[in-house]
């Protein structure tokens, strides 16, 4: 499990935490879909951002309880297809 700490907006981008990985994002919503993409067998923990659960479609971090609307979404239906 990976733990990051949001430095808020004004705190510029930050590393992602999985050793060797380029990616730099901003705010969480960047990040959990880096990991749905890049890192799908990693499991992501945003500090203060509790209620996540990992979608079983897509992989990507969303809140407890999944909406219908993410998983009728295309981010949703393209990581399901990967």
């Amino acid at each position: 499990v990976y733990t990051v700490q949001v430095r808020g907006r004004d705190g510029g981008k930050q590393a992602c935490p999985v050793l060797g990985c380029a990616y730099e994002w901003g705010i969480s919503t960047q990040l959990r879909r880096h990991f749905m993409y890049r890192h799908p067998g990693d499991q992501l923990q945003v500090a203060g951002e509790d209620g996540y659960v990992k979608c079983p479609h897509c992989g990507k971090m969303v809140k407890d309880s999944i909406p219908d609307r993410h998983l009728q979404s295309k981010l949703c239906c393209a990581g399901a297809t990967r």
